[in-house]
């Protein structure tokens, strides 16, 4: 599978899913960023296909006019500055389709715990999962990064953390109430519960 990157005007995503659309199912993914696409692509044929789409400038000019450029599709990585072991966020490719998800992320499970690594699995959403990998020396972080067995990852980066304390506030801190200026009449026509 080849997973790459387009790059195009926003308004025109509809007609550039169509010149990527190979089969059945829709081969666009998603968007990386708000200008770019990430398309799917299963093999040669499909490759093959597209390619003789990108030389059939007349049928398809409007949407060859929308692309700037086409690139395989590499995961977004930031290792961040911190010294020694860090916390990692990991995101997968939505593939759009749950049972390739399903069977990608436990994968991607089985991998990270053969490597000996503390993963902790977040579902935000059914398509909306965050991998939270604990405590990765930069060797650790190569391994994960360079192993072609995680192909399917969209992003690597630091665990972003934040601190909340309750005395953060001012203990003078006040709350302005809006009380009916004298004279005024106020009206409600509701039930108070």
């Amino acid at each position: 599978m080849k997973t790459i990157f387009c790059w195009g005007a926003k308004p025109h995503r509809h007609e550039v899913g169509n010149l990527f659309r190979t089969g059945a199912e829709n081969s666009v993914l998603g968007l990386a960023e708000p200008d770019e696409i990430i398309i799917k692509l299963e093999d040669s044929k499909e490759i093959n296909t597209i390619i003789e789409r990108l030389k059939n400038t007349e049928r398809y000019a409007y949407a060859l006019s929308c692309i700037d450029s086409i690139r395989e599709f590499k995961p977004f990585i930031n290792k961040g500055n911190k010294e020694g072991p860090e916390d990692y966020k990991v995101k997968l490719i939505d593939f759009q389709n749950y049972e390739q998800n399903t069977a990608i992320r436990k994968y991607f499970e089985k991998a990270i715990m053969e490597l000996g690594l503390e993963v902790k699995k977040t579902d935000y959403s059914p398509d909306q999962i965050v991998y939270n990998i604990q405590s990765i020396s930069l060797d650790s972080f190569q391994a994960i990064s360079d192993n072609n067995a995680f192909e399917a990852i969209f992003s690597i980066e630091p665990m972003p953390k934040f601190i909340l304390a309750l005395d953060m506030m001012e203990d003078e801190a006040t709350i302005d109430i809006s009380l009916p200026k004298e004279g005024e009449e106020i009206y409600y026509s509701g039930n108070f519960r």
